[in-house]
C-alpha cells in the first residue's frame, strides 16, 4: 500500500482564497488518487487507518490540517493553511479506530509533523535543530492525551479551546474510555515536515516515541535544515529511509539508503529503536 499523508504546503500554506485550498480539495488532489493503492476503495477523508493483520500491526494516519472553510470579511480563508488543527470528527475518527483495535496490534501513529513539545534524544540518526509548527491550541497535547489513556486503558474527559482564533476554530471534545481493552502497545509518531533526521519522545509522555524523517527531495529548499551533503549523479542524490518494525522484539530499525554521510563525516546507515 502507497500511504499518503498531507503535510503543511498541499493546502497551500496560506490564507488567501486564490492560492489555498480547503481540506476536501486538499485530500481531492493528492489522496483520492491514490485511493487504490491506499487500498481502502471508499476512503472519502485525508484521515484513516490500514491493518497488517500478519504481523499485528496497524498505521494510523492523521492530517495536521484539518481546518474550518470560513472566510473572513476579506473573502480569504479566516484561518491560516498552515495552522495545524484537528476537527472534532477527526478526533472522535481517532478514538473509535483505536478503541476497536485488537489490544495486542502494535500501533504506528502517521503525521505530517509530530503533536506539540518533544525532547531529541542524541545518536546518530539526530540532528539537534528546531523547526517551529504554528498551533492555535497551543500545547494542549490533545493528541499525545489520547494515545497516554489508550496505552494506560484509562478514561480521558477534555475540552481543548483554541488560544486564537476563537470565532473561527471550534472547542473540540474528548471523551474516551478504554478501561475495557486493555494496555494499548504503542510504536511512534512517524512525522516528516523538519527536513532533518531526529529520533525523541513527547515531552510530556516520555514512553511515546517520536520518529522523523529528513526530507526525500533533492533542492535546496527541502535540504535547507539538513547535515546531509547532496549531490546530483552519485549515491548521496537519493535520500529515503526505510522504517521496518519487530514486533517481538520491540524495535523500531532504521536504514538510510543514499546519503548517509552527515557533514562532519558522521555515517548514518543504522539505528535501532526500543519502544
Amino acid at each position: 500500500p502507497f500511504l499518503t499523508v498531507l503535510g503543511n504546503h498541499d493546502g497551500g500554506n496560506y490564507g488567501e482564497y486564490r492560492e489555498s485550498g480547503t481540506p476536501r480539495r486538499t485530500f481531492e488532489k493528492f489522496i483520492l488518487p491514490n485511493r487504490d493503492k491506499i487500498g481502502i476503495p471508499d476512503l472519502d477523508r485525508a484521515y484513516y487507518h490500514k491493518c497488517f493483520d500478519e504481523y499485528k500491526i496497524a498505521i494510523i494516519v492523521l492530517t495536521n490540517y484539518d481546518y474550518p472553510d470560513t472566510k473572513d470579511a476579506s473573502g480569504d480563508y479566516a484561518v491560516d493553511r498552515s495552522y495545524e488543527v484537528y476537527s472534532q470528527q477527526q478526533v472522535d475518527f481517532l478514538i473509535r479506530t483505536l478503541s476497536e483495535l485488537p489490544s495486542d496490534y502494535h500501533v504506528i501513529l502517521c503525521a505530517h509533523s509530530h503533536p506539540y513539545k518533544k525532547t531529541v534524544e542524541p545518536c546518530v540518526f539526530s540532528q539537534m535543530r528546531e523547526y517551529g509548527t504554528n498551533n492555535p491550541y497551543g500545547n494542549d497535547n490533545m493528541i499525545p492525551d489520547i494515545i497516554d489513556a489508550w496505552m494506560r486503558g484509562t478514561a480521558l474527559k477534555k475540552e481543548y479551546a483554541p488560544e486564537i482564533l476563537t470565532e473561527y476554530l471550534p472547542v473540540v471534545s474528548v471523551d474516551c474510555d478504554f478501561s475495557a481493552r486493555g494496555n494499548g502497545i504503542f510504536v511512534c509518531h512517524l512525522v516528516g515536515h523538519y527536513h532533518c533526521d531526529f529520533v525523541g519522545r513527547n515531552e510530556k509522555y516520555r514512553d511515546q516515541r517520536i520518529v522523523a524523517l529528513a526530507a526525500a527531495a533533492n533542492d535546496d529548499y527541502q535540504n535547507f535544515g539538513a547535515d546531509l551533503p547532496r549531490a546530483m549523479g552519485t549515491k548521496a542524490e537519493d535520500l529515503l529511509t526505510a522504517v521496518s518494525i519487530h514486533p517481538e522484539r520491540r524495535e523500531i530499525r532504521l536504514v538510510r539508503i543514499g546519503s548517509n554521510f552527515t557533514v562532519d563525516m558522521t555515517e548514518r546507515t543504522y539505528h535501532v529503536v526500543k519502544y
